[in-house]
């Protein structure tokens, strides 16, 4: 299990991270590194690890 706090907006997010319209690449800290988590999110979902992130919405019985 991998637990992310702000490392993506949300997994609904994470592949189109490409598309971001260019005002919400200037919100982000370092654009360059926000595409780096999002890699290894995806490394991580690769390796069959699941991920939850801050952002998003689990059921308290998935979390436990």
């Amino acid at each position: 299990m991998f637990i992310g706090a702000d490392i993506c907006w949300g997994l609904d997010f994470k592949d189109h991270v490409n598309e971001m319209h260019p005002f919400a690449r200037l919100v982000q800290n370092n654009y360059e590194e926000y595409k780096k988590g999002i890699d290894l999110i995806n490394k991580l979902e690769g390796n069959g690890i699941k991920v939850y992130l801050s952002h998003d919405d689990y059921d308290k019985k998935e979390l436990i």
